[in-house]
This record gives structure tokens, sequence and C-alpha cells, in this order.
């Protein structure tokens, strides 16, 4: 799916807003301890868009989501890894 799509398409954006939502909140509950180790991911931006999506669920912008799925969500899936390797060690 191209950008043009998905900004057209609000089953897919419903969606994708569904999945960052629980991304964020895992995030959230987290906390800032990875921050430091995955700066690139900008986890501080995910538990933001995480809080403006509860609060204010109409300022979420096709097109940012789509940027931030775009640029981030395989990095995400990297750290998920990462971090799960190291509890396996």
């Amino acid at each position: 799916m191209d950008q043009a799509g998905f900004i057209e398409d609000n089953k897919t954006i419903d969606a994708v807003e569904r999945c960052f939502e629980r991304i964020a909140e895992a995030a959230r509950k987290l906390g800032d301890q990875f921050d430091t180790d995955y700066p690139e991911l900008n986890l501080h931006a995910l538990r933001q868009f995480g809080s403006a999506h509860r609060h204010d669920h109409d300022s979420i912008q096709p097109d940012l989501l789509w940027e931030f799925t775009k640029s981030r969500i395989n990095m995400l899936e990297e750290m998920a890894h990462a971090e799960l390797r190291k509890l396996k060690n």
C-alpha cells in the first residue's frame, strides 16, 4: 500500500492507529528505561503519541501516522527481538 492509498483507507488507518495505541501503551508501561539504548526510535515521542491518541483522537493525522509507521515499525520490532534475546541469555 502506498501513502495515498493509506490516507484514503479509513479502515486501515483505524487498524494502524489501534496497533500503535497498543505499542504506545507498552512503551508507556516500560517507561524511559530503553530511551538511551535506542535513541533513533524516539520512544518518548511514541509515548506522547499514545497520550495524544487517548486524549485528543482527532489530532492524529494520517500522513504522520504513515511516516511513523514507515520509519519506525521495523526498528521497534528489531528492538523487541534484541531485548528478548538478552532475556534468554
